[in-house]
């Protein structure tokens, strides 16, 4: 039997792909996998505990959407969506995603199309892993990380990438590069969205007026503001906001 053969007959007499257990050793690992549609068909303990559920069940079906803040799953979805257009992988992705206790955090993931017998693509399957329990926080990103703790830490406030640059002495187009190479984002967009994401949790669970929450978020007023939430979550903030009360 040739080798194409052999693999074939192999996956055919398997009963069970242990994927989810063997990912459950892995310390900080979430696997997830979801079908063209973004309905969840596959997810490991992790998973299944960050968006509450017991077991398995009570997750299949169903979207990103019923699990997550809005405003993390239009960014998911698009990466789904792009992956299914084009057949090609994404990795070493830094986002903005739910750990197991509810918080908000950085993690890396890659993600991958599921391929069907005919090389159809019938959905993708992915892991994301926290930062701090990643190979990557040991490499490239602990270069940079007392910068990226302090923008973190001051996000809101008025920071130059000078001084950002400064923390970890290199010049500011070398830490531009860096961050980029890591982030896969400019240091004004993950400013951004750590800025819309804070204010989507105000506008949940604060009844601070718009212009008050796009002061103690960082932007300038509430035009700016309001501009750079419909870009990102494709709405208004008072028309999130009452979505989000109803």
């Amino acid at each position: 039997m040739d080798t194409l053969g052999f693999k074939s007959q192999f996956w055919q007499d398997a009963v069970e792909m242990p994927i989810c257990k063997i990912s459950d050793q892995i310390p900080g690992l979430y696997l997830f996998a979801k079908d063209l549609e973004g309905r969840h068909v596959l997810g490991n303990k992790r998973t299944l505990q960050r968006c509450g559920c017991e077991i398995e069940e009570e997750l299949i079906g169903k979207t990103d959407y019923e699990f997550y803040p809005q405003e993390l799953c239009a960014k998911y979805a698009e990466d789904d969506r792009l992956i299914i257009e084009s057949g090609q992988p994404i990795l070493e992705l830094s986002e903005l995603a739910l750990n197991e206790c509810g918080v908000v955090d950085w993690f890396i993931t890659n993600k991958f199309p599921i391929l069907n017998k005919a090389g159809d693509i019938v959905g993708t399957i992915g892991t994301t892993i926290e930062y701090n329990k990643s190979h990557a926080s040991y490499t490239n990103y602990s270069e940079i990380y007392p910068a990226v703790k302090h923008l973190r830490d001051n996000f809101t406030k008025n920071i130059q990438i000078k001084d950002l640059a400064d923390k970890v002495n290199l010049s500011i187009r070398q830490f531009q590069r860096k961050f980029k190479d890591r982030f896969h984002m400019s240091i004004r967009e993950y400013i951004i969205r750590l800025r819309i994401h804070k204010a989507c949790d105000m506008l949940r669970n604060t009844d601070l007026s718009i212009a008050d929450i796009a002061y103690e978020t960082g932007f300038y007023d509430q035009s700016a503001f309001t501009r750079q939430f419909k870009t990102h979550i494709e709405e208004s903030p008072l028309k999130y906001r009452k979505k989000q009360s109803s």
